[in-house]
C-alpha cells in the first residue's frame, strides 16, 4: 500500500510468524534484505522489532556506527543490542563519541557508564559513583523513567542506598510516582527498613486510600513498630475479612496479638 509504513511492514511480518508455514528465521532474513540500505528512518521501526524479538546480531547487522550516531531512534536500539551481545569496547567507545553526545540525552549516557563499570568489574565505590550520577542526571532532566530504570537496576546489584534514593526521588514526579513508592515500599521491606517502611507506605496510603496493598503493608508495619496497636489491629481484622486467604494480612493480624 502506498501509504504503508516501516511499522505497518512489521505488523504485517508478525502476521506471518503467527499464521504462515515459512520459518520465522526466513521471514526475519527478509524483512533485514529489504531494510538494507534503506533510509535510516525508515529502518527504525523493523530495527526496534529486531531488539524486541532478541535478534540483536540482525540489529548490528543492519545498524552500523555511522548510522548510529545519525538516528537518536537507531542509537538507542543500536546500543541495547551492543549490550546484549556483550561487546562492551564498542558500547564504551559509542557512549563517549562525541557525535553521541549530541543525539543522547546526559542521562542515558550517564545510566551507561554505570552499566559499563559494573560489566567491566570496576570497583564497588566507582559502580556506586556513576549510579549516583546517572540519578542525579535523571533528577536534573525531569526523568522519571530512568530514575525507575536507575533504581531497578541498583536494587538488583545491591546498591540498596542508591535504589532509595532514586525511588524517593521518583515519587515525587507526579506521572511516575506510584512507580516510585511501590519500589520505595519493597525497598524497605528487603533491608528491614522499618522507619523507612512506615514513612512510604503511610504517604502511599493518604495518596491511595483505597489501595489494599499499600494498607495492608502500612500495617503491618505500625504493628511491627508498636505504633497504634489497638487501631491497627481492628483495621488488620477488617482487612483479613476482606481477603481471609492472605498469609501476609494473617501474619499482621498475628503481629497484633
Amino acid at each position: 500500500h502506498p501509504r504503508a509504513t516501516g511499522w505497518h511492514d512489521v505488523a504485517a511480518m508478525k502476521r506471518r510468524i503467527q499464521r504462515s508455514p515459512t520459518p520465522r528465521t526466513q521471514i526475519i532474513l527478509e524483512g533485514v534484505t529489504k531494510y538494507q540500505g534503506a533510509q535510516r528512518e525508515k529502518r527504525v521501526p523493523f530495527v526496534r522489532w529486531l531488539v524486541l524479538e532478541r535478534e540483536f546480531l540482525q540489529v548490528v547487522a543492519l545498524v552500523d556506527e555511522e548510522d548510529a550516531k545519525a538516528n537518536r531512534d537507531l542509537l538507542e536500539n543500536y546500543l541495547t543490542a551492543l549490550t546484549l551481545l556483550g561487546r562492551f569496547d564498542d558500547l564504551a567507545k559509542l557512549v563517549e563519541d562525541p557525535k553521541v553526545a549530541e543525539i543522547l540525552n546526559k542521562t542515558v549516557r550517564a545510566f551507561y557508564r554505570a552499566h559499563l563499570a559494573f560489566v567491566k568489574r570496576s570497583s564497588k565505590e566507582e559502580v556506586r559513583e556513576k549510579l549516583i550520577a546517572a540519578r542525579i542526571a535523571a533528577q536534573d532532566e525531569g526523568r522519571g523513567d530512568m530514575l525507575i530504570a536507575v533504581a531497578g537496576y541498583a536494587e538488583k546489584r545491591g546498591f540498596m542506598e542508591v535504589a532509595e534514593d532514586a525511588f524517593r526521588t521518583a515519587s515525587t514526579i507526579r506521572r511516575m510516582e506510584r512507580e516510585g513508592f511501590e519500589g520505595l515500599v519493597r525497598l524497605c521491606q528487603t533491608t528491614g527498613n522499618i522507619q523507612g517502611l512506615l514513612e512510604a507506605s503511610r504517604e502511599a496510603v493518604r495518596r491511595w486510600p483505597d489501595d489494599e496493598n499499600f494498607m495492608e503493608t502500612y500495617l503491618y508495619a505500625c504493628l511491627i513498630a508498636g505504633l497504634d496497636v489497638e487501631l491497627s489491629l481492628e483495621r488488620t481484622l477488617n482487612l483479613l475479612a476482606k481477603r481471609p486467604d492472605d498469609s501476609q494480612v494473617k501474619i499482621a493480624a498475628a503481629l497484633g496479638y
